[in-house]
């Protein structure tokens, strides 16, 4: 789906491989490779700098951010992320922000209904109120959500 799809604010799929990785034995796996985010992800340049980034730059990455989530909601088949954290927010050599991270990504279906798969809603720290609650069902508002919710106090 990601190879037919596309977007300047979703990371892009180059191609999909079937190989053992060095030191595995005879196990095989499957890898992909994406395009190269030469300035890491949105938490490393949070660490880098010594003080806040100025407000152009927070902006324009919010904003891509934002589109990012748009288009993965707004395609055919909505895909809902539901780990958006700045870990999972990468940085082009121009400071540009790409979403990656699609582990825990799934098909919605509706607003209210998304595939089955029970074994993990996100980062703690990132995920809604709701989301602790035995019968939660992930929404594209659960997106929203992460996209909304600031920095986790560490420690």
């Amino acid at each position: 789906m990601m190879q037919e799809a596309s977007s300047p604010h979703v990371i892009r799929l180059l191609e999909i491989f079937k190989g053992r990785p060095p030191n595995s034995g005879w196990t095989t796996q499957l890898g992909v490779v994406m395009e190269l985010m030469e300035r890491g992800s949105l938490a490393s340049l949070q660490k880098a700098l010594d003080g806040p980034p100025p407000w152009p730059l927070v902006f324009r990455l919010a904003h891509q951010v934002a589109l990012g989530i748009n288009f993965l909601h707004s395609l055919p088949r909505p895909v809902l992320h539901q780990d958006l954290k700045p870990q999972n927010v990468l940085l082009d050599d121009a400071l540009n922000a790409k979403l990656t991270d699609f582990g825990l990504s799934r098909i919605s279906y509706s607003v209210a209904q998304v595939s089955k798969k029970e074994d993990g809603w996100g980062t703690v720290g990132y995920m809604p109120p709701e989301a602790f609650v035995s019968s939660y069902k992930p929404k594209r508002a659960s997106d929203i959500y992460r996209y909304k919710r600031p920095e986790p106090a560490l420690g």
